[in-house]
């Protein structure tokens, strides 16, 4: 896997993900598909590109996707690294939310149809094992074969945000995987990320079961609908708390890189200097089209575009 096949994969990503919805509405597909199928089919969206570039490649399939021995008590630590990311990436979302709703909780309504086990399935399992193969699996590796760690982790963390084609969990995204390319970079594998993702996406999951149960309809939701003062204050609250769970999660991420043997690995992220051509025109494309989708979604969420 080369970092050229990499922009070649988020390119076509990209534009499955574009175009899926239009091809959905050839003979009425879209309106026969259950819910279920539409969260399959976005899945496959994402893993299927990615793993018939990996199969083409020339290294094993085993190497590209990063699936490596991890020690157990690296689990525990890595699970506990993303719980102490969490007030970091409350923040990103509430700063978005000064501009746009927060998109997380839509989706989550959107697909509440479904039962709260098929919910914890797709949301909570089968979305972050598919994200963390495709981004710090093989993408992450044709960028690292070509570019220094830290072009690997950036360029990955920055896809990641704008692949999920919304400025609210864009910010919040891309901090996520940044932070997971760090443990990537300290384990030799991605199963740390894929503990740490699991562990964050089933809580979120977790909560909007317990908020639909415990709240009353006149509260669901509200944090959609909380005024900017109210929102300037979460941020201040919330940068404060941050500041201090964030560094513990560094200490948390050392003690990792220690147990794996990956501490000169973790070191070089900061301290390789040399830099390599990863960028490639394809990869620039599908940039652009995710910034536009972002753009717009922007634009018609502030009513300069309304659109019904």
């Amino acid at each position: 896997m080369t970092a050229k096949r990499s922009g070649w994969v988020f390119f076509i990503m990209t534009m499955a993900y574009v175009i899926a919805p239009y091809l959905l509405l050839i003979g009425n597909i879209g309106e026969r598909m259950t819910v279920s199928g539409v969260l399959w089919m976005s899945e496959g969206i994402v893993l299927i590109p990615a793993l018939l570039f990996a199969i083409c490649s020339k290294d094993r399939l085993r190497d590209t996707m990063a699936f490596h021995k991890i020690r157990i008590p690296t689990i525990f630590l890595a699970a506990l690294h993303v719980a102490l990311l969490g007030p970091l990436l409350s923040l990103c979302n509430l700063v978005t939310m000064l501009v746009v709703d927060n998109t997380a909780t839509e989706i989550l309504s959107l697909v509440s149809e479904i039962s709260y086990g098929k919910l914890f399935f797709f949301v909570g399992l089968l979305a972050p094992v598919c994200e963390e193969i495709v981004f710090r699996g093989i993408l992450y590796t044709g960028f690292r074969k070509n570019g220094t760690p830290m072009q690997a982790i950036l360029w990955t963390a920055v896809l990641f945000g704008l692949f999920h084609m919304n400025l609210n969990q864009m910010v919040y995204a891309a901090v996520l995987g940044f932070a997971f390319g760090l443990l990537r970079e300290a384990t030799g594998n991605i199963w740390a990320g894929i503990i740490g993702h699991i562990s964050l996406n089933s809580y979120s999951v977790l909560m909007y079961y317990l908020e639909s149960i415990l709240l009353t309809e006149e509260l669901a939701g509200t944090e959609n609908t909380l005024t900017q003062d109210t929102l300037l204050v979460a941020i201040g609250v919330y940068l404060i708390i941050a500041l201090i769970t964030t560094a513990l999660a560094v200490c948390v991420l050392v003690a990792i890189a220690k147990l794996e043997n990956g501490k000169e690995y973790l070191r070089q992220v900061f301290t390789k200097k040399e830099r390599g051509r990863i960028w490639s025109v394809p990869l620039w494309i599908g940039i652009m089209i995710c910034v536009g989708t972002i753009v717009l979604d922007i634009v018609v969420s502030m009513g300069i575009l309304p659109i019904s």
